[in-house]
């Protein structure tokens, strides 16, 4: 009997748990929580912009056989080229010939004073005229050449500097004789091969020769040009003084 007394009494405990437990849900569902709004939304009217256009559309293009023909290019200009053609050369006139100084068989041109060196009578630049030229072995009174009267190089005069050595040679040298005869300047026109050699040739000349002086055709001394050719040999030669 007593347990079945117990047993209720349990179940009536857990009732009660259950209910309170239900009843504290009730509670705190019935709770409300108030929200103040203390400024109203505002409201905007947003204009959305109309669509462009749409694009136009291609117009076809006709095919090529709906295309009317052209009219045909002109032609093209075609370019004759002119024949160009040089004008002709007149023939040289030969130069007008002098008067012959002297009469002489023959035609005029060999008689006469050209400038065209040949064989010709006349006063020409390069010939054996009887004219009165620079040089020749015509018959006319031409001007005199320049001709040495004193001085002379011999062996004596041999460079110390060029026997010492062994050396020897020939040496042509081409002299500046000037109005008064005295060698003023000197050239040479061929080498030994030894320059002591060439040097004494050339400064002995200057110093020892003396010459007549050329004359033009008037008889007037003159400067002119005069060659000399000196041999230096060693064989049977003493010794020069030191």
């Amino acid at each position: 009997m007593r347990p079945r007394r117990e047993r209720w009494i349990a179940l009536a405990g857990s009732a009660a748990a259950v209910g309170g437990i239900i009843a504290v849900l009730l509670i705190g569902l019935s709770v409300t929580t108030g929200v103040r709004i203390d400024s109203a939304l505002d409201v905007f009217d947003i204009s959305v912009p109309p669509p462009p256009p749409p694009p136009p559309e291609p117009v076809p293009k006709p095919a090529a056989s709906e295309r009317e023909a052209g009219a045909a290019a002109p032609p093209a200009l075609k370019a004759r080229p002119k024949p160009v053609t040089a004008p002709p050369v007149p023939p040289r006139k030969p130069p007008p010939l002098a008067a012959p100084p002297v009469a002489a068989d023959g035609t005029a041109a060999r008689a006469g004073a050209s400038e065209r060196p040949g064989p010709g009578t006349g006063a020409g630049g390069v010939g054996s005229g009887l004219g009165s030229g620079g040089a020749g072995d015509g018959t006319g009174g031409g001007a005199a050449r320049a001709k040495r009267v004193r001085g002379s190089i011999s062996n004596r005069d041999y460079p110390p500097s060029a026997y010492r050595a062994g050396a020897g040679g020939r040496v042509i040298v081409t002299l500046t004789v000037a109005a008064d005869g005295r060698v003023t300047g000197c050239l040479i026109a061929r080498s030994s091969g030894n320059a002591a050699l060439d040097e004494a040739t050339c400064s002995l000349a200057r110093k020892r020769f003396r010459y007549t002086p050329a004359r033009d055709a008037s008889g007037k001394p003159v400067e002119s040009q005069a060659g000399y050719r000196q041999d230096w040999w060693l064989e049977g030669q003493a010794p020069p003084a030191p």
